[in-house]
This record gives structure tokens, sequence and C-alpha cells, in this order.
């Protein structure tokens, strides 16, 4: 969110220029933000940094390349420190890699990619603090199914919540409102992807509906609910009967029949 700020005007003269989106009708209301020298500078691409989209896009995928890394051994931590500190530490990593961030950026790009794979370490660290939580959790009391109704619905209700308010709430005349969504919400695009957006949309376009944004996000958060309430109203945790091991039947063993011995199989 803070790339407008720190890019200068030229990278986003250049990349507004270079848009494959030309064949579309600019309406009156959601029209190009960005055409010339001037307007750029009114909507805040006022930086000195001479960072091209292609170094940009490197920043937003740089947690992503960090949190792959952190998978090896962020369950030994998980098991060894547990969800509070855990917690704690991812917190204080935000807060100094958000500290130093500017600093680093406007001394070296490399240096504020750094921070961003740091950050991205803690982003993880975040997510895989669910499981030891869980394990506390039943320790306290609680059943497997009860946990997995909680964090199930969090999630689908959760998710669909931001989702909706993401396509009603944002709009062109006050794009700021999007960033406490995205902040708090930060899987949109794997979610939408998943759920194959891109044919909705395109299926909406098609018929040529109104609204088609704030429909698009709607249904993707009625996927969300639909989910959300199958699993609270009749998910469990608990091992059924079939999964059971007292339910599996011992195999048999045989002994190799002989003719000449005449040593026939025998059960044991």
């Amino acid at each position: 969110m803070a790339i407008p700020c720190m890019v200068n005007t030229t990278i986003a003269v250049q990349n507004s220029s270079s848009s494959h989106l030309d064949n579309f009708e600019p309406t009156a209301r959601c029209g190009r933000i960005v055409e010339d020298s001037e307007a750029a500078q009114e909507m805040g691409y006022q930086g000195t940094l001479d960072w091209s989209p292609s170094m940009q896009a490197l920043l937003f995928s740089s947690t992503f390349y960090s949190s792959l890394v952190s998978v090896l051994f962020v369950g030994y931590l998980a098991d060894r420190f547990g969800p509070k500190i855990m917690l704690l530490g991812a917190s204080v990593d935000f807060l100094i890699m958000s500290y130093l961030a500017p600093s680093l950026a406007s001394h070296s790009y490399w240096a504020f990619f750094g921070t961003r794979l740091v950050m991205g370490l803690a982003e993880l660290l975040c997510k895989n603090t669910m499981s030891p939580l869980s394990d506390y959790l039943k320790r306290r009391g609680h059943s497997p199914t009860k946990l997995g109704r909680i964090f199930q619905g969090i999630s689908s209700f959760g998710s669909g919540t931001f989702v909706i308010l993401l396509g009603i709430i944002p709009s062109c005349d006050n794009p700021v409102l999007a960033i406490p969504l995205l902040m708090g919400y930060d899987a949109i695009p794997g979610t939408l992807g998943s759920m194959g957006g891109p044919l909705l949309l395109s299926l909406i376009n098609y018929l040529q509906l109104p609204y088609k944004w704030p429909i698009l996000f709607t249904c993707c958060a009625v996927l969300h609910y639909i989910g959300g309430i199958i699993f609270v109203s009749w998910g469990s945790a608990e091992v059924l009967a079939w999964a059971r091991a007292d339910s599996v039947k011992p195999i048999p063993s045989f002994q190799v029949f002989d003719p000449e011995t005449k040593i026939r199989p025998v059960e044991k």
C-alpha cells in the first residue's frame, strides 16, 4: 500500500501507458487513475525510488518465497516454544521490519526486499500457531469436534464477510477503505483463484449485468458461507467407527500348502 508514495512519477506513468486495458471504455466515475505526470503527483506518486513494475511485483511476492523456506523448521519451533512465544516473536518481527523498511528502501532495493523476506517468516509463524493453540484447547477439555467447528466457522464466515465488505465498501471515490479490509484478509487472491473467479467474471461481463464487482464478490462470499454452514452443522472431528483400530479385523495368517508333507493352511 505504500508503493504509490515511494515510486516516482515516471514509473507510474510508464506503467499506465503500457496497460493492456486500452480497449475498455472508461466511465466518468471509475476512469483511469494515472494519465500524466501531474495526475500521478496528485494521486500520491511523488516518491524518488526508481522501481520498475517487475521490481514492485517481486516485492509483493517476496513473503511467499520466505514462507516456503520456513515450512522446513516452523513445526519444530511450534512444538518447542509454543503458540505464545511464536506469536510474540512474530509481532516483534513485524514491528522491527516495518520500522526499518522506509530507511532501508531509500538505501537499497534489495535491503527492502530482505525485510519483506523476514516478514514472510513471521507471517508463516502466525499461521502455524493454530495447531499448538488447538492442542492447548484440547488439554483444557474441548472436544475435537468443537474445536473443528470453531476454526472452520471462523475461516468460512470471516472470509465471506471480508469478501462482501471488500466488494461493496471501497470504490473509485474512496479507495483508501480497501486498506483495512486487505490487511484483515490477506488471502483474497488465492480464494478468488481457487473458486474460479475469472470464469465467473467473464460470465458476468458476457451477460452485461450491472454492479458486476459486487455480484462477483457476493458469489464468492456465498460459497464461503455454504461451506461454513455445512461444516458447522454436520462436521465432526471424531474418529469414525469404520476407521477405529478396534473395528478392523486382523488378516488371518496361513502356512504355505505343501502337497508332499500334506500341510494345509491353518489360521492362527
